[in-house]
């Protein structure tokens, strides 16, 4: 977070960054590329996923964290509970962010991303018998309660981004005016 001049916020409200908000953002900085037919801007996009992805899998039990701390200090007690938790959305936006960047960059390291991601999702959100997506996870992966819907958890994350990984898969030239070597952009 940020003030009103761009400065950091005061404490760890400067500190705090929920990564799947960076994916997304990288995603609609990418889409808005597109629609320019500026690569620069599309770099950037790709830079936000990454940076997102880098900062918000848990090394240790897999998953996107809900909230990190940059500088890797806790958080108050009442926002750890849901900064450790892994949420549906972030990992619907991984999904598509990530093979959205392979596409864009050829850069294998996107791709086994995306499979790491899809192997999480598979193995600890989809319900393989009634279907859908569970909403909440602990830390370590274990269901928080059985509700795949709440009044925060609707349709939007998973099947605007289901739909985006059809269409790109469907058709992966939809990009081919904004495809980024290695060395493009990079600073």
């Amino acid at each position: 977070m940020v003030g009103w001049d761009g400065a950091p916020a005061p404490g760890h409200w400067g500190r705090w960054v929920t990564p799947g908000h960076m994916i997304e953002a990288g995603i609609f900085t990418i889409h808005e590329a597109r629609l320019r037919g500026d690569g620069e801007l599309a770099r950037g996009g790709v830079d936000l996923i990454d940076w997102g992805f880098q900062r918000g899998w848990d090394r240790d039990f897999g998953g996107i964290f809900n909230d990190v701390d940059v500088e890797g200090r806790p958080f108050p007690d009442r926002q750890a509970y849901l900064a450790n938790a892994k949420l549906w959305w972030q990992h619907a936006e991984a999904l598509y962010g990530l093979l959205l960047a392979h596409i864009l960059t050829e850069e294998d390291r996107f791709l086994d991303a995306f499979r790491q991601v899809h192997r999480y999702v598979v193995e600890h959100f989809v319900d393989p018998k009634h279907g859908e997506w569970f909403a909440l996870l602990d830390r370590r992966g274990n269901r928080l309660h059985d509700a795949k819907g709440n009044s925060r958890k609707s349709i939007f994350h998973v099947g605007r981004n289901l739909f985006y990984i059809c269409r790109l898969l469907d058709d992966p030239d939809m990009f081919q005016k904004l495809k980024l070597s290695d060395q493009e952009g990079r600073k």
